[in-house]
């Protein structure tokens, strides 16, 4: 397993920015008994977003999201994208087109990563659930599924818990959202994922929340329109609050459904 962490200036967003990778590769036990590598040439590959006050180093900290890759052999990309909901905001960094543009085409020139839309995937919590999501609705030409755990995935909603003071939540909306601030239709994801289905790009979703989140209420508003919208959809819930335990169970599920279509295909092959 190689784990890396890459500082790289950003012509994006002007500035040095951190990104741990993981990339599976052969394991000592392998080389020991000199078995096949195991490197691939393209691995699938998961840009993996952290939520509010968290950073680039949240999920290989908190979570066993090494070990899933090595699991699963998929390429994880865990970048920082602050408390901006990867937002292009208008007068300040344009963090959707680091996240949805820049950062899988930088990653792909470095390793051994796929680019074929199938194999290209977005993940979050929370913060970075709405972000996955976003990410993936404003590039569905790269992306082609999301994951969302524990989503905050109604802006209205969040810019509703601020206001009545709520101190989970540190967003400046209106410096984020500047004009489109007024205008729902802007960063509603059910609306952006219709439009990309109508336009030959639909986007798969995977969505999980913990039935003692604060967030639960706003995943069960928006798990209906998702069903309805994404012609791939994978709702699942279970005890657990806004916490560690329950991302780091729900990750590999997510990892696991990402990757179903590939390993029934395998699996068919290896019956032919």
């Amino acid at each position: 397993m190689a784990f890396i962490h890459m500082n790289y200036f950003s012509r994006t967003l002007l500035r040095n920015v951190d990104v741990n990778v993981i990339i599976p590769t052969e394991t000592c036990q392998e080389i020991h008994n000199e078995f096949d590598s195991n490197f691939k040439e393209e691995y699938p590959v998961l840009y993996l977003f952290h939520g509010a006050f968290g950073d680039y180093t949240d999920w290989s900290r908190f979570t066993d999201i090494e070990s899933c890759a090595l699991q699963y052999q998929i390429a994880v990309v865990m970048p920082s994208v602050e408390n901006t909901f990867a937002m292009n905001i208008e007068k300040g960094d344009q963090y959707l087109t680091f996240a949805g543009k820049e950062l899988p085409g930088f990653v792909s020139h470095l390793f051994p990563v796929s680019t074929k839309r199938e194999r290209v995937f977005a993940g979050g919590l929370s913060m970075g659930g709405y972000v996955a999501c976003s990410v993936a609705a404003h590039y569905p030409e790269t992306f082609s599924k999301a994951v969302t755990l524990s989503g905050a995935l109604d802006i209205g909603e969040v810019r509703r818990m601020r206001d009545k003071g709520d101190e989970r939540l540190p967003f400046n909306l209106e410096l984020l959202m500047g004009s489109r601030f007024e205008q729902p239709e802007a960063y509603d994801l059910p609306e952006l994922f219709r439009k990309d289905k109508e336009n030959g790009w639909p986007i798969a979703v995977y969505q999980a929340c913990g039935t003692e989140d604060f967030l639960y209420e706003i995943n069960q508003q928006k798990k209906s329109l998702f069903q309805e919208i994404c012609e791939k959809y994978r709702y699942e819930e279970g005890p657990g609050a806004h916490e560690w335990p329950f991302w780091n169970q729900y990750i590999k599920n997510a990892v696991q459904w990402l990757l179903q279509d590939e390993t029934a295909e395998k699996e068919s092959e290896s019956v032919a």
